[in-house]
């Protein structure tokens, strides 16, 4: 049961959560190794948090040499620039911002494959403050010092995001978690497991602002 403590921050991840970039970071990641691994491979790294992920991609699988990883990088990276968020995103935003809700984001993505599609799109306004892979690749770690920054307690977070790796790194920290359905993960993911943080799984953006209009 959540607790009736008042949120006062959204902190989001950004990949198949905000934007609708899931189908290319399968494309992405398959394409990095020399034998060949599913959609499936994909959503099983994660499950887990970015350093067992890493782990799992170098012991499990063969990568591609250097040469060829810094092509498929910049390939990834001017896609990417022009991917969008998904629809009814924007209206979230400006909803919390209406709610005077702090805008957090924590991001597996690295700097130059997050903040310019944010400035692209004019939705960098929105957020209080952005961590992502260059800051440090555990999200609990960003997700700690987001809340120390704000002078915040756990139990006035949310978290929002896709995978179940990410939904465990909350529940160790204690943060809330609500869990999106449209992108990488869908729902059996997060019902296979009890996480006492997941407090909704949900299947759009527009379920999404409802429930947390619920609890702000």
């Amino acid at each position: 049961m959540i607790e009736n403590t008042k949120k006062k921050i959204v902190v989001f991840d950004f990949d198949g959560t905000l934007w609708d970039t899931a189908d290319l970071i399968f494309k992405n990641v398959e394409s990095m190794f020399n034998t060949k691994i599913s959609n499936e491979d994909v959503k099983s790294f994660y499950t887990h948090n970015a350093e067992i992920i890493l782990k799992m991609k170098n012991s499990q699988h063969k990568l591609k040499e250097k040469d060829e990883l810094l092509k498929i990088s910049e390939s990834y990276h001017q896609e990417k620039i022009n991917s969008l968020p998904f629809n009814g995103v924007r209206e979230l935003m400006e909803f919390l911002k209406s709610e005077n809700i702090l805008i957090a984001m924590s991001s597996l993505s690295k700097k130059e494959n997050c903040i310019p599609i944010l400035e692209k799109n004019d939705f960098i306004k929105y957020f209080d403050i952005i961590l992502n892979r260059d800051d440090n690749i555990s999200k609990t770690l960003n997700v700690e010092t987001i809340l120390e920054k704000e002078n915040l307690k756990p139990e006035e977070a949310v978290f929002v995001t896709d995978t179940l790796g990410d939904v465990r790194e909350m529940d160790v920290i204690g943060v809330y978690t609500i869990a999106v359905t449209y992108g990488m993960h869908e729902r059996a993911f997060f019902e296979k497991e009890k996480n006492e943080n997941l407090i909704y799984i949900v299947d759009s953006v527009e379920e999404l602002k409802n429930k947390l209009e619920n609890i702000i």
